[in-house]
């Protein structure tokens, strides 16, 4: 895996990528949705809340509700289980090849693996050290809790 971009915390002075904005994410989904046959059922920008570090979208693919989180900061994304509770913190990051063929044309797609990886040295070497100190403060276990960070 690839190092972590620097600014991809939301957290630091520099971030050399442009932000993940909000209405390009939801016609993303909208127009993925679109070529596999899935229903987007709402989605949520990361400005909701001063905390939520990334967009969401809420699909349905094949019947199975699945999440697509977009981190706020740079295009990178990720697919998850949706949370029983709406104040749950950790997601439960899933695979979905049909809709990862789709979009990795405009973002990268992390994968269950890569997002449940250990943020090992290699990985976070790229980070400001504000990035760092946030991720030791939060204890943050996975990259993809790096990623998809509900931090304040």
């Amino acid at each position: 895996m690839e190092p972590l971009p620097a600014g991809v915390t939301g957290f630091g002075l520099r971030s050399p990528h442009v932000n993940s904005d909000f209405r390009s994410f939801s016609s993303a989904c909208r127009a993925a949705a679109r070529i596999i046959g899935a229903n987007v059922q709402s989605t949520t920008d990361a400005g909701s809340s001063p905390a939520l570090g990334f967009h969401e979208a809420l699909l349905v693919v094949d019947r199975h509700p699945l999440l697509v989180l977009c981190n706020a900061s740079v295009p990178v994304i990720a697919f998850a289980m949706p949370r029983n509770d709406t104040h749950e913190l950790r997601n439960e990051f899933i695979d979905c090849p049909q809709l990862a063929a789709v979009l990795c044309d405009n973002y990268r797609v992390l994968s269950r693996q890569e997002a449940h990886s250990l943020p090992v040295p290699e990985i976070v070497s790229l980070l400001e050290p504000e990035e760092l100190r946030q991720l030791r403060y939060w204890r943050s276990e996975r990259v993809g809790d790096i990623v998809f960070n509900h931090w304040d």
